[in-house]
């Protein structure tokens, strides 16, 4: 699993962003999915980079910034919810990875359930 273990985009010493991957699954390619472009199109770029051609890589993402000894996430990810599929849930590794403690989240952007999660665990 790619994890981003240093800031994407360093503003100065005391702001940093980081993009971390919570997890990930595959998902059936349909018309629609990509808008303003055909599925045979999709299937044209996906195979072109090496991926199957009949589904789409589905990643989540969470944004975090790092404010000096404070971390706020932009949404908190999935929480390892089963309706996202096997292989989410790795928030907290993707935190360790780039040096986050979870420890120091003191804002969430998500919704209140998945936030009351994240700060519970």
């Amino acid at each position: 699993m790619l994890i981003s273990s240093v800031p994407i985009f360093p503003l100065d010493r005391d702001i940093e962003i980081f993009s971390l991957i919570d997890g990930m699954r595959d998902v059936p390619l349909r018309e629609g999915m990509v808008r303003n472009v055909s599925v045979e199109q999709v299937k044209t770029v996906l195979s072109g980079a090496g991926f199957p051609d009949n589904q789409a890589p589905l990643r989540f993402i969470v944004m975090a910034l790092k404010l000096r000894d404070q971390v706020v996430l932009i949404d908190s990810g999935t929480g390892g919810h089963p309706i996202y599929g096997e292989g989410n849930g790795r928030l907290f590794e993707s935190m360790a990875a780039a040096g986050l403690d979870p420890k120091a989240v003191k804002t969430s952007s998500s919704p209140i359930s998945t936030a009351t999660t994240f700060m519970a665990s």
